[in-house]
């Protein structure tokens, strides 16, 4: 990442206002569905096989979005929150309309590296120098637009539902989740314990 880029402190706090209000709830079961799968499968309940997209296209994934919000020290990243896992329950989900697409995109990526670094086996496999300059070639496509957008919906999702995982990313935007700010906003549930008491019953009962 050059010196002329945002931090992804600075990256994540102006990416989490991109998104519709009227989108997300029009959307949100769906959204959840997926971000939940992926929640279960950081939490080690689930194993993190894939259900739409073959090994090889998942670990293709999990690179490109380890590159999108990378992980910066001990801070997460699109890697740690298991962003891939929420794309691959997302094309059989909320963003199935759009999974040709996404699909075309993706063999797109692969066969535009493969043609500038035939040296190489794959972009997942190549070493970080030549990912990051193969990268900085792609980011003005439609196919990188479509996966930016899955990965930042992975990562800002509840922690109750998947992505940011025990918090994380709102640790890192500087947002202090205390349930109830002041008064009269949220005077009525300041002593429910929260959803992260539902996703324990739910992970129980499932």
């Amino acid at each position: 990442m050059s010196q002329g880029m945002f931090s992804r402190r600075d990256f994540l706090t102006r990416s989490g206002g991109v998104f519709g209000a009227a989108w997300l709830a029009a959307n949100f079961p769906a959204i959840a569905a997926a971000a939940n799968a992926a929640h279960r499968v950081a939490s080690g309940e689930v194993d993190e096989s894939f259900e739409f997209f073959p090994a090889a296209d998942g670990a293709l994934i999990d690179a490109i979005c380890a590159h999108i919000i990378p992980s910066e020290g001990a801070g997460p990243g699109a890697r740690e929150a298991k962003v891939v896992v929420f794309i691959d329950r997302a094309m059989t989900g909320f963003a199935k309309t759009g999974a040709d697409d996404f699909v075309a995109g993706l063999k797109g990526f692969a066969q535009a590296f493969s043609d500038a670094w035939p040296q190489e086996a794959s972009f997942a496999s190549a070493e970080k120098a030549v990912q990051q300059e193969f990268f900085a070639t792609q980011v003005d496509s439609g196919f990188f637009g479509f996966v930016r957008f899955l990965t930042h919906v992975g990562m800002f999702a509840l922690p109750s539902y998947g992505g940011n995982f025990q918090k994380q990313c709102w640790e890192l935007m500087g947002f202090e989740d205390r349930h109830v700010f002041h008064p009269p906003f949220g005077y009525y549930d300041r002593d429910y314990p929260g959803f992260e008491a539902i996703a324990a019953g739910y992970r129980k009962e499932s």
